[in-house]
């Protein structure tokens, strides 16, 4: 991820896909994106990133951490986007499950969820909502 101007001027970011033996990069996306934390697919073919609508304000609270934005996945090859959530309250990067259909994500409210690169929209929360949220890693187990 590039980072480029100043939050004066306006900011912008470009996600970046770097050939390491020819040094050629793609650009994969640019723009006012904000915090992408991008993770790669098990297979290599995508990158999930979180991204927020940088139209609506940031909130958070003394027991609520800053919302990055929502799940979406990049498919490295054609370049095609897809917006997994819509809540616009995601704190931390995505963990991808072993075979690459499931993607784990931590709320600002410190619910735990899954949602599946085949059904966007559709969340499976797990457990209660969590008061002082203490993760500082997700994954799954194969």
């Amino acid at each position: 991820v590039l980072h480029t101007g100043s939050r004066r001027e306006g900011r912008s970011e470009e996600l970046r896909l770097v050939d390491l033996d020819s040094g050629e990069q793609q650009v994969l996306l640019s723009g006012p994106l904000g915090p992408l934390q991008p993770v790669w697919s098990p297979d290599g073919k995508q990158i999930a990133y979180v991204q927020r609508s940088m139209d609506k304000p940031l909130k958070a609270g003394p027991q609520v951490a800053m919302p990055l934005g929502d799940i979406w996945t990049i498919d490295v090859a054609s370049g095609e986007l897809q917006q997994l959530t819509f809540t616009q309250a995601i704190t931390r990067p995505p963990v991808w499950s072993p075979a690459g259909k499931l993607l784990a994500f931590v709320t600002a409210g410190g619910e735990l969820g899954l949602v599946s690169s085949s059904e966007p929209g559709v969340i499976w929360r797990i457990g209660d909502q969590l008061l002082q949220p203490q993760f500082t890693r997700l994954g799954f187990i194969p």
